[in-house]
């Protein structure tokens, strides 16, 4: 929890900085929950985006931190960190007309818990603007390339494969106030496939500040040895801040 609280603080002043400089655009938001009776839990999340365009590039990037500890209030119950994740990407868009571009992605990410340490993905490919208009927006894109993974398997702990991606991305604004976002991926390797899907709610409390209702689903098909489940949800609450 502490090593979130210290990478949240640096995440926001440099966002803070990029601001300033009027060039970038994006947003930060933190969210946190607190739980009580024979177990107690804390959470913390912390989520950055941020996106410039150029005149002929467009380059993005995205962080994602989760850390869920648990402390004993009852006899028999546990203690310890019982979620810890991370998640690091960034893009870069050459654009080839008003509606289509060729991106290059780099993805990093770290699930302590999920049975991979760490991953590291490149992938190059197109992606197309099916809908753009003031109230909804909707983008596919697909792509190739490699993906090299941690686990903590002993017997076979790095595994490196091809990897084929798509995804789709959309937006509907329902009021000046409100809108509703899915983004939806899926990352098929040769040896596992990763499908996630994000659907968010977000509300505009002020001219900077808003709320976000998030509901967050994975699945991965195999998983390495020692994890149970193949599917993690997350429904998150935030508040956030737009430069």
């Amino acid at each position: 929890m502490r090593k979130l609280l210290v990478i949240s603080a640096l995440l926001l002043s440099s966002t803070v900085a990029m601001a300033e400089e009027s060039k970038w655009a994006g947003d930060v938001a933190l969210g946190y929950s607190r739980t009580s009776g024979n177990s107690e839990t804390a959470s913390l999340s912390a989520l950055v985006n941020t996106k410039r365009d150029f005149e002929r590039w467009a380059v993005s990037g995205s962080f994602e931190a989760l850390n869920t500890a648990s402390t004993p209030s009852a006899p028999g119950s546990t203690s310890g960190t019982t979620a810890e994740r991370y998640l690091a990407r960034a893009q870069g868009d050459r654009k080839l007309g008003e509606r289509t571009a060729l991106f290059v992605r780099v993805q990093w990410e770290s699930d302590r818990f999920g049975g991979f340490e760490q991953r590291l993905s490149e992938t190059l490919g197109l992606a197309h603007n099916l809908i753009q208009n003031d109230r909804m927006t909707l983008t596919a894109d697909a792509g190739a390339g490699a993906r090299h993974s941690k686990t903590k398997d002993v017997n076979d702990p790095n595994v490196d494969e091809f990897l084929f991606t798509l995804g789709g991305h959309g937006a509907y604004k329902f009021t000046e106030l409100s809108s509703l976002s899915e983004d939806l991926t899926f990352e098929i390797g040769e040896e596992s496939t990763t499908s996630k899907s994000v659907t968010a709610l977000k509300t505009r409390i002020s001219t900077r500040f808003n709320t976000t209702l998030s509901y967050t689903w994975k699945n991965l098909s195999d998983v390495p040895a020692g994890v149970n489940n193949h599917t993690d949800t997350l429904t998150a609450l935030t508040v956030g801040w737009d430069y």
